[in-house]
């Protein structure tokens, strides 16, 4: 059988070990492939507005919508990267398949960047193409009827191609930097439109989120800032549905202003990358750019007549911008680090029917009836007012108060989550003592400060600073405190996963944050079942080759399985940490997954700690059809059909 295992441990132990920090950027556009050709006559629609409502016949998409990239090499093994597609969303399926390319493609192999170290992210303007989001519902939502067909790979596939090659200048352009992180502030422009949910929180903390996180990046030859990393906590909404154009909206417009005035400080030579400025959400979702007017009716209408000249778009884009300039200027000298470490982390965890801390996530997603009605920024159908609840009283559904089933028309609405995956993609990416909190949909103002709250306390006085960033990795509707959830407004019943959303997620975030680095370890033993003498267990096998897993103190070895079959069916593993392929090959007669095992899912006996329902343990485990969360598994117990296991000891803890 052919073991893969050198190359990727070439692949992991690229990333430069000078001791000097580098940063390398590029930037490009949104290929046209990602828009597939639907014909003149047949209308597309732009994803955030909904297809009924921003809907056109012919436009110019070429060169709308920007990609941004920022590769940043600690000089010490670590190396990760910072996207940002000026969309209205990342998406799981391209993040995956840009994973993909950079571990199993020869013409990226300079890249050296794993999945759990890139950072993608979104801008949420709601003029953006759609049909490459893995779910089916949201995919659905850029398509007018009757010209449905949800998912189009050939986008996906497009996206993360032009992603992959974007990588590939910025590596190669690597230059010394030195890194800085400030917070500037964004105050004044922007308004909680959900001010009774926000109000429920029973909170004192303010009502939006002015704050604006930087990442400085300066040449150490020039001491110019070259390139930033941004969040900002304001939906990218100035652009109006009647407009009816492709905009990357206020955040777009205020990165391509900040590109000049980063060229405006010095002349790029020959050669190099202009300077780069990647903006992208933060927690957006309960927060609107501020018009001047006051009462809501006044704030859609003078929305609508400014959006109709860009006026609104390019007032708040300069105030944007001057925040940026501000934040800049007030960075103290003190801040500028030559050396910091960098890591990513990420892992698809498990919801479906999950159980923690005494409570259960549902079996299935839902939104319920005042997402048909609109958000206050924008309203659809009447009589599905905000506010809705069930008259049932069941508190046992992880759903309630959540009126999702009692008419044909949300029953029709649900009914487009069939297929829906079951796990959420969440992200760590550590910038020194920075953590950016990489979320699969929209935050509200509140659930990110809880979040950040609550993972400080869990850390304790080592605790980094953390930035909250929406629409990162995928899309999964809204995140929401339990508080906000039951008051069901829009954001609330746009909450996917019911009420338990927030819990879990601070309990899955704790888990993740306290992980080690990923391996980076060039020694490898690689086992072929089918040589060894018969019965003898993995474990066993393990101990003979030096790897006794009771005996070393693994923090997150690199585990490569082949399953026999014809069809991939990843392996998932951990303590509801349900950890994605790193890669995914054709290998003899099966498939060859490289993944990571969380240090949890190892208990002092040697057993491997499962998840319910992983696909991994009903076809790997003798007589096991499904786990009760936290259940153990004996490795004595894995089928001796599993053909292939490789680990790597980590050279360093985090």
């Amino acid at each position: 059988m052919k073991d893969y295992s050198p190359r990727f441990n070439a692949l992991a132990s690229e990333p430069s070990r000078s001791g000097s920090l580098k940063a390398g950027w590029a930037t490009g556009f949104v290929p046209s492939s990602v828009i597939p050709s639907t014909g003149k006559d047949e209308p597309r629609a732009l994803i955030g507005y909904g297809p009924d409502i921003a809907w056109f016949r012919e436009c110019t998409w070429t060169n709308h919508y920007p990609l941004r990239v920022i590769v940043i090499d600690d000089g010490s093994g670590g190396r990760v990267a910072l996207i940002v597609a000026e969309l209205w969303s990342a998406s799981t399926y391209v993040l995956d398949r840009l994973g993909e390319l950079l571990h199993n493609v020869s013409k990226y192999d300079g890249v050296h960047i794993m999945r759990d170290q890139l950072f993608l992210s979104g801008t949420h303007t709601h003029c953006s193409p759609g049909g490459f989001y893995e779910s089916p519902y949201y995919s659905r939502l850029a398509e007018p009827w009757p010209h449905v067909t949800g998912f189009k790979k050939e986008a996906a596939e497009g996206l993360a191609s032009a992603i992959a090659d974007l990588l590939v200048v910025a590596t190669r352009n690597l230059v010394d930097v030195e890194i800085a992180f400030t917070m500037g502030e964004f105050s004044g422009n922007s308004r909680n439109r959900s001010m009774p949910a926000f109000q429920n929180n029973q909170t004192r903390e303010p009502e939006v989120e002015s704050s604006l996180p930087l990442l400085l990046i300066r040449k150490v030859a020039t001491r110019r800032v070259c390139a930033l990393w941004s969040a900002v906590n304001c939906h990218a909404t100035t652009q109006p549905s009647q407009l009816r154009s492709p905009d990357t909206d206020f955040i777009g417009r205020a990165a391509s202003e900040l590109d000049a005035f980063l060229s405006s400080l010095e002349t790029t030579p020959v050669g190099e990358q202009p300077p780069l400025a990647a903006v992208c959400a933060g927690a957006i979702g309960d927060t609107d750019p501020l018009p001047r007017a006051k009462t809501q009716e006044e704030y859609l209408k003078e929305r609508a007549d400014l959006g109709k000249t860009l006026g609104h778009r390019n007032v708040v884009a300069a105030a944007l911008v001057a925040s940026v300039k501000a934040a800049i200027a007030a960075t103290p000298p003190t801040s500028w680090k030559s050396r910091l470490r960098v890591a990513g982390i990420q892992s698809s965890v498990q919801v479906s029917n999950f159980s923690f801390a005494g409570r259960t996530m549902p079996t299935q997603p839902r939104v319920g009836k005042p997402v048909i009605g609109g958000s206050e920024l924008c309203r659809g159908m009447p009589f599905y007012d905000e506010g809705i609840t069930t008259d049932s009283d069941d508190r046992s559904d992880p759903h309630w108060p959540k009126d999702s089933t009692s008419d044909i028309v949300i029953n029709a609405v649900n009914g487009y989550f069939k297929g829906q995956s079951d796990s959420l993609n969440l992200s760590i990416l550590k910038v020194g003592s920075t953590w950016l909190l990489g979320l699969p949909g929209e935050p509200t103002t509140q659930f990110a400060r809880n979040l950040k709250h609550h993972l400080t306390a869990a850390i304790g006085p080592t605790a980094p600073t953390f930035v909250v960033c929406g629409v990162n990795g995928g899309y999964n509707g809204y995140f929401v405190t339990e508080r906000e959830y039951v008051a069901q407004h829009y954001e609330g019943a746009s909450c996917i996963w019911g009420r338990h959303t927030e819990a879990f997620l601070k309990d899955r975030f704790v888990l993740l944050a306290k992980s080690k680095l990923p391996i980076r370890r060039e020694q490898s033993v690689s086992l072929n079942f089918e040589e060894e003498p018969a019965g003898e267990t993995i474990l066993s096998r393990l101990r003979r080759a030096g790897l006794a897993l009771i005996e070393v103190a693994y923090d997150e070895p690199e585990i490569e399985l082949v399953l026999p079959g014809a069809t991939p069916q990843p392996p998932r593993l951990g303590t509801g940490l349900i950890f994605r392929p790193l890669a995914v090959k054709p290998s003899g007669r099966g498939w060859k997954f490289r993944f990571l095992l969380p240090l949890d899912a190892l208990g002092k006996t040697g057993r491997l700690i499962g998840a319910k329902g992983a696909d991994f343990f009903k076809k790997s485990v003798k007589g096991v059809d499904a786990l009760a969360p936290h259940a153990v598994v004996p490795l004595e117990a894995i089928d001796a059909t599993t053909e292939e296991i490789t680990l790597r000891e980590p050279t360093t803890d985090w």
